[in-house]
C-alpha cells in the first residue's frame, strides 16, 4: 500500500491553483453550498477530478508519468483544494429559505384561511391575489 507524499501534494495543490481552471469544480461546490446539500466528503470526490487534472498537466509539463503521482497523494492535493474552497467559501452557507413552502403547501393554507376568514368575517369569497394582497368579498 502506497502512502501519499505531502511534498507531491503539495506541489500538485501550488500547480492547480496556478495552472488548472478551477471555476467548474468551485462553481459546482458553491451551487451545493447555496441549496444547503454541501457534503465535505463529496467534495474531496469532486476536487479529486481537479487534482487528477493537475496530475495529468504537472506530468506532461515536466516530463513525468501521471502515475508518478499516487492515488492517496492525489487526493491529499484534492483535501487541500477543499480546504482552500471552505476557508473562502465556507461561511456563505445556505441561501433562501431552507424551510421553503412548496405550491402545494400553499394553497393548503391558503384555502384553510380563506375557509376560516369566510367564517369570521361572515364574506362570501376570499382570494389571495398574486401580488400578495388579500380581496374579500361581502
Amino acid at each position: 500500500m502506497t502512502t501519499a507524499n505531502n511534498v507531491e501534494a503539495s506541489e500538485l495543490y501550488s500547480y492547480a491553483n496556478t495552472y488548472v481552471n478551477l471555476d467548474p469544480f468551485y462553481t459546482n461546490a458553491r451551487k451545493k453550498l447555496k441549496r444547503g446539500i454541501y457534503s465535505h466528503s463529496k467534495a474531496i470526490i469532486l476536487f479529486k477530478y481537479a487534482a487528477e487534472r493537475a496530475a495529468r498537466g504537472y506530468a506532461k509539463e515536466y516530463g513525468m508519468k501521471f502515475t508518478d503521482f499516487n492515488v492517496p497523494t492525489r487526493k491529499l492535493a484534492a483535501e487541500k483544494l477543499v480546504k482552500d474552497f471552505e476557508s473562502k467559501h465556507g461561511n456563505e452557507g445556505p441561501i433562501g429559505n431552507p424551510y421553503r413552502v412548496t405550491r402545494k403547501r400553499k394553497k393548503q393554507v391558503e384555502s384553510r384561511v380563506s375557509t376560516a376568514l369566510n367564517k369570521f368575517m361572515k364574506c362570501k369569497a376570499v382570494r389571495f391575489n398574486k401580488n400578495g394582497s388579500i380581496s374579500i368579498k361581502k
